[in-house]
């Protein structure tokens, strides 16, 4: 089950986001997830994703993260990459990255995360976006387009997630290849403490990072369930889904290759996650040399055992953020300026 609510922010909402995670001060609510952690879009006339970007993309840091295309208007911008996405990311790349170590491949191909920030002037302006993990041609390197990307999608809408696909898959892009991972909670988040006392507030306080790991716990049992501390849910239950994309060769549109493999959920048990996907390193590099024909497997049962920490870890930094945002917003100090 996937997310189909459309979310995008205007620009002042997208603005005073931004402006929190570069002061000292909490003004607003911590109703939303991207408030403290995540990936949240912006909609507007390109020439007001223009200032935005102007104002707050500082390429000495890491994040906040800023990605747009002024053609359409559209600026998507990460705050912070939540505990469940990083270990997404990185599981689901690691046999990639093991593959492309090996003497067939080590020649000819290149790989690295968050590292691809491809410019391109189009007819409505300029574009940059950053995959989670991507693959590249070694004769073009980092600066080029590269084959193969990876997304990780967490609470995103899956109208959002598809379009991601279809923009990297487009015409001229260079993409051959197109990983999603589409991570899902039910219920949505929803920030425990909005109607709390002060007591509750201070008695959660005092608690270490240690403590609040040790006393969360899952409702269930289940690592990717339903998790409560001190009474309040701070996680719902955790969905995790993977899909292949290719462009057809034939009309150039994108084109799911085989069907949605769900390996997280609360219908997806060790005993019967699916089998294991098997990725041609021809289908997103046909040019290779020789007679080699290279397979990268991706094990969900792996995956899902290097995830199952995540989850929890997800909601621990909820919890800190949260109460970080809560000390803030109480102590009004005054806010650093944005860049000039």
């Amino acid at each position: 089950m996937h997310s189909t609510t459309d979310t995008y922010y205007d620009v002042a909402k997208a603005r005073a986001l931004l402006s929190e995670r570069f002061s000292e001060k909490q003004d607003s609510d911590t109703e939303h997830p991207e408030v403290i952690r995540g990936k949240f879009r912006v909609k507007a006339e390109p020439a007001e994703i223009q200032k935005l970007v102007a104002e707050f993309d500082r390429e000495e840091q890491r994040y906040p993260r800023l990605e747009y295309d002024l053609g359409t208007g559209v600026a998507i911008i990460t705050l912070q990459p939540s505990a469940v996405l990083s270990v997404a990311a990185t599981a689901m790349a690691t046999p990639f990255f093991e593959a492309i170590m090996s003497p067939d491949l080590k020649p000819y191909l290149k790989s690295a995360f968050d590292t691809c920030s491809f410019r391109k002037d189009e007819e409505g302006g300029l574009s940059r976006r950053i995959p989670d993990f991507a693959v590249w041609n070694k004769r073009t390197g980092i600066k080029g387009k590269p084959i193969l990307v990876l997304e990780v999608g967490v609470s995103e809408s899956y109208k959002n997630l598809k379009e991601d696909v279809e923009m990297w898959l487009g015409t001229g892009r260079g993409v051959r290849m197109v990983l999603l991972i589409d991570i899902q909670e039910n219920p949505a988040y929803q920030n425990p403490l909005r109607d709390s006392t002060p007591e509750e507030m201070q008695s959660l306080s005092l608690l270490s990072e240690t403590e609040i790991w040790d006393q969360m716990h899952s409702a269930t049992g289940d690592p990717f369930g339903r998790h409560v501390l001190q009474g309040r849910q701070w996680l719902g239950q955790m969905s995790a889904s993977a899909e292949v994309w290719i462009r057809d060769a034939a009309t150039g549109q994108a084109t799911m290759q085989g069907q949605r493999q769900a390996f997280v959920g609360p219908e997806v048990t060790p005993e019967n996650v699916p089998n294991d996907l098997e990725i041609r390193v021809r289908d997103f590099y046909p040019e290779l040399e020789g007679e080699s024909d290279p397979v990268v497997t991706i094990a969900w049962h792996e995956l899902r055992e290097t995830m199952d920490q995540s989850w929890k870890d997800f909601g621990v930094e909820r919890v800190l953020e949260t109460l970080e945002a809560a000390r803030k917003k109480v102590e009004g100090k005054r806010p650093l300026k944005a860049k000039p």
